[in-house]
């Protein structure tokens, strides 16, 4: 038998470490393969404060301008976000404070492409301080707008640029400017609700299925006719302003600005926008603003009944588990999903605003058009009309339903709790809204065994 020569050994042992690299890679990843997640918690979701109430109706409205440091970052569209190449327009505020005997509520709307939770507390707190016991509180959703406003690292990596406590701080002071300008302004008012479909939209996910295409108003007038505020429900997403141009609010910055020309303060609120495209290209905000005011002109808002009934709800849920296997290429799943749960929250808030028979459901997610009419069909089932605001209390990502996330729809890919979180977003809606649409209930807050309350 020859003996075998050098080279013949060298590649033999070479051939052994790689083998040996590759049992190692695979063991590695058969580990990260297991589901190594922590329990969580599967509760069912528990009412925290719950009143509703009868009777002649006090509005008020108002805003402020935010008043930003120079060279933040811009959020949206880049990892950590990016800078602008040319100055935008001025962002606001915008709140509406609304109360029937002693249940007061509120609808705060700042011009931010997400409401992280902790800026969504430290709002909560001003609403305290102004008497409103429960409320709506949310971003416009413009990827134009400031970053440097979330606390936590994901957001900051994915989106939004490191955190900056001047940032923060300036949101909150014009918060606080808005409610207390709200708390001047108010007094006796009159609601008035009107819906359309006003063909400005689309299903970005799978064109032709159906998108939450219904424009809602909400009018308050004084008694003599002059605009107190208007609120307007609308899904599309706010990617229309030039990339290179910020802090800009998109096109809801836009119509907010174009409609308050004629009196009064203008909300906009987004609806199910997770699967909702706008029906327009690129850099063309200020022109679908236009095309959207044209559509409010065109609803014709009829009276709530006398008297009006006034309700507020706030649910908390346990959330499912970190699962990012839409997001990730289809071998890393499961492991990416194991590390993000680490840092993944685990409790989420939903409120539900009653005004006479419509049930504003806010969550902290942007839910696809089918996963919000989970809870919506609940709420019509109980002789209301349910509808769905997004970006609002917090921020838990994208929420499809679970055969959209098996679709991979693009909605999917970026679900931290994959297909699980439209069913338990939907439950806590359903908890706050049977709240509200119940017999009269003086306002309360409730003490929750082993969860915190605002």
């Amino acid at each position: 038998m020859r003996p075998s020569s050098p080279s013949s050994r060298k590649f033999a042992r070479r051939l052994r470490r790689a083998g040996v690299v590759a049992g190692v890679l695979l063991l590695l990843f058969g580990a990260l393969s297991l589901d190594c997640r922590p329990k969580r918690q599967e509760g069912e979701p528990r009412l925290l404060f719950a009143g509703t109430r009868s009777g002649p109706l006090l509005a008020g409205a108002g805003k402020a301008e935010l008043r930003l440091p120079e060279d933040l970052p811009l959020a949206g569209y880049r990892p950590f976000g990016r800078q602008a190449e040319r100055p935008g327009a001025p962002l606001y505020a915008r709140s509406l404070l609304l109360q029937v005997g002693e249940l007061r509520t509120a609808i705060v709307v700042v011009e931010l492409m997400t409401m992280p939770e902790a800026l969504a507390q430290r709002i909560g707190g001003l609403l305290d301080s102004e008497g409103a016991d429960c409320g709506i509180v949310a971003a416009t959703h413009t990827h134009s707008g400031p970053g440097g406003y979330d606390r936590e690292l994901l957001p900051q990596a994915v989106a939004v640029g490191r955190f900056d406590e001047d940032v923060e701080r300036a949101i909150a002071h014009a918060v606080a400017g808005s409610l207390a300008a709200a708390r001047a302004d108010l007094g006796p008012a009159e609601l008035s609700i009107a819906e359309g479909l006003p063909a400005l939209n689309g299903n970005r996910d799978r064109r032709g299925a159906p998108a939450d295409d219904r424009l809602t108003r909400i009018l308050l007038e004084r008694t003599d006719g002059r605009r107190v505020a208007q609120v307007l429900r609308f899904a599309a997403h706010p990617t229309l302003n030039a990339r290179g141009v910020g802090p800009h609010g998109d096109w809801p910055g836009e119509a907010m600005d174009l409609l308050e020309e004629e009196g009064g303060v203008t909300i906009v609120l987004q609806g199910a926008v997770g699967d909702a495209r706008a029906e327009a290209g690129p850099d063309r905000a200020a022109a679908f603003a236009g095309r959207f005011a044209e559509r409010v002109h065109g609803l014709h808002a009829g009276p709530a009944a006398r008297p009006l009934t006034l309700g507020c709800a706030e649910a908390e849920l346990d959330l499912p588990a970190a699962a990012l296997h839409s997001m990730v290429p289809w071998p890393l799943g499961q492991a990416a999903s194991n590390l993000a749960s680490f840092a993944a929250g685990s409790t989420a808030r939903t409120v539900a605003l009653r005004l006479d028979e419509l049930v504003l459901l806010a969550v902290p997610a942007e839910p696809t058009f089918a996963a919000a009419s989970l809870a919506e069909q609940v709420v019509e089932a109980r002789g209301f009309r349910g509808r769905t605001v997004s970006l609002a209390q917090g921020y838990v990502g994208y929420a499809p339903t679970q055969e959209e996330v098996e679709a991979r729809v693009f909605s999917s890919r970026f679900a931290w709790y994959g297909g699980e979180l439209a069913g338990r977003l939907a439950a806590g809606e359903a908890k706050a809204a049977e709240a509200v649409t119940r017999a009269l209930l003086p306002p309360k807050r409730l003490e929750v065994q082993g969860h915190g309350s605002r």
